[in-house]
């Protein structure tokens, strides 16, 4: 009985985990449609990328998504190698991360 409710309750907070990382995200893309400082944007995406590697893994496709992100800001800012160093990145997840089906 307890350990059924241990359970439960672990369920439930991945699932607000996952939830905050989702909000996290609508909300970057939404600062990013607004035009708002890219820089806040930025900083929100890295500071989301542990808590990401924590509930998806760190070779998950929501890791990726977030890299992607991330180059695409440096692109917007006009910073050609930092947004090729993050999809960089985004290739080696992928090919670390093979089991995702696209």
């Amino acid at each position: 009985m307890m350990m059924m409710m241990m359970m439960m309750m672990m369920m439930i907070l991945m699932m607000m985990m996952m939830m905050v990382t989702m909000m996290m995200n609508v909300i970057v893309m939404m600062i990013m449609l607004t035009d708002v400082d890219l820089q806040e944007a930025m900083d929100m995406l890295k500071s989301s990328i542990p808590l990401k590697n924590e509930v998806y893994g760190d070779y998950s496709e929501v890791v990726s998504d977030t890299y992607k992100l991330m180059a695409s800001i440096h692109l917007a800012e006009g910073s050609i190698e930092k947004s090729l160093r993050c999809y960089k990145k985004v290739s080696w997840l992928r090919k670390s991360g093979m089991k995702w089906t696209f």
